[in-house]
């Protein structure tokens, strides 16, 4: 998307640029690195001042709990076998953050009520009921569990499922319609507020 930052899904490419800094020619060259997997060096013999560069063998895909710790953080080491007689090696490393953007979980909501208007004047008299949904999505870039809604007028209310990926919405149903009463026709209209909850990941 072009912001700078490591989004969950989008990948990147490591390579390593390894450089013989000692006065004996290296073999083995290698580098380990947990976010890369295999990589590639080719040559993996190094004279002295020489250097290769090495590849990761596949893209590392940015995960949700990279943005939960606020970045991609790596560290590679290099590896190499040194001719007989000499003292071995203290195998260097490199640490690389990838900056993700900021974990932020967020919560949306939308109720629709659908009238059964028995009279079919466009009015919930006192009798009749209404049945209520309610649209609820994830609006952060974490996923949320136990999701939920509270609403007065509605009672108990069923989401399925009750885990949203960033993006996702689940559509919420009451149990049971809400029956108009005499008090809604004196307040002048049934009103209620439905409240969405979830819990965010530990660590946001």
């Amino acid at each position: 998307n072009s912001n700078g930052l490591a989004d969950a899904g989008e990948t990147i490419d490591y390579s390593f640029v390894v450089l013989n800094t000692g006065n004996v020619t290296l073999t083995g060259v290698s580098v380990d690195d947990p976010k890369a997997g295999s990589v590639t060096c080719d040559p993996t013999t190094l004279a002295p001042g020489e250097s290769v560069t090495c590849t990761a063998d596949a893209p590392y895909t940015v995960t949700e709990q990279d943005i939960i710790d606020g970045g991609v953080v790596n560290t590679a080491t290099g590896n190499a076998t040194t001719p007989e007689g000499v003292d071995p090696i203290i195998p260097p490393t490199d640490t690389e953050t990838t900056p993700t953007p900021a974990a932020a979980a967020g919560l949306a909501i939308e109720k629709v009520a659908s009238l059964n208007d028995a009279n079919s004047n466009g009015l919930a008299d006192a009798g009749e009921t209404i049945d209520y949904s309610f649209v609820v999505l994830n609006t952060g870039n974490v996923t949320l569990t136990g999701v939920s809604v509270d609403d007065p007028k509605a009672g108990s209310v069923t989401c399925d499922p009750t885990t949203l990926a960033p993006g996702e919405s689940v559509t919420c149903t009451a149990d049971a319609p809400y029956t108009v009463t005499e008090q809604d026709i004196i307040d002048g209209g049934v009103v209620n507020t439905a409240t969405g909850n979830a819990t965010t990941p530990e660590g946001v």
